[in-house]
């Protein structure tokens, strides 16, 4: 069985189709500044109200809550739009805000064509939802969606890590894997797995 290519990887086009989108209501601030309008504009007004005070924060109050977003603020920052993203992810998911975390977090995706943020992204959607399945019957099947996503994107991972002269990432979804399986008694889905960490270690993918 070998890693089959079901992922589409077009962050590229996702971001163009991202920039190309209009919506009614504008935005201003670092929010406009990152081409964040349509992702704002699609949060709850607690989830904004989370991010201003952790941005205004972050700047260490230089950057009032309130700029933002404001339509009149001028507010810009040097960091990415990544950076941004992921940032408030972090600090989401250590405030048990698990839902905007996994928000912000599919927003990265969306919008990069790097693969090793990709991979960041889905090692901590995986981390997250791997610890709240005990609890949640839907983080279980969201951890096991995402760790499936993430073992399709190993054959571009290891490809690019040997072009940048870098060891291949570590895979936590392998193992995680392969113990739900284990637990289950689902031998040959567990074989599966075992075989794609094998080709992911080796690079010798079918």
């Amino acid at each position: 069985m070998g890693i089959k290519k079901l992922f589409n990887f077009k962050g590229s086009a996702n971001l163009q189709k991202v920039k190309e989108m209009r919506i009614d209501k504008n935005y201003g601030g670092i929010i406009h500044q990152l081409n964040l309008d349509e992702f704002w504009h699609s949060l709850q007004g607690a989830e904004k109200a989370f991010i201003r005070n952790r941005t205004s924060w972050s700047f260490g109050g230089r950057i009032k809550s309130e700029e933002l977003d404001d339509p009149k603020s001028t507010a810009q920052t040097k960091r990415s739009v990544y950076a941004f993203l992921l940032g408030n992810a972090s600090w989401a998911s250590e405030a048990k805000e698990y839902e905007l975390a996994e928000k912000l977090l599919n927003e990265v995706i969306k919008r990069t064509n790097n693969i090793f943020i990709v991979h960041r992204c889905y090692k901590e959607l995986i981390v997250m939802h791997h610890k709240l399945s005990k609890q949640h019957e839907g983080s279980l099947e969201k951890c096991i969606e995402f760790s499936k996503l993430h073992i399709e994107i190993a054959p571009l991972l290891f490809e690019n890590a040997m072009n940048t002269g870098i060891e291949p990432p570590r895979i936590a979804a392998f193992n995680i894997m392969m113990k739900m399986y284990e637990e289950k008694g689902l031998l040959e889905e567990y074989e599966n797995v075992f075989k794609l960490e094998q080709q992911y270690k080796n690079g010798t993918f079918e």
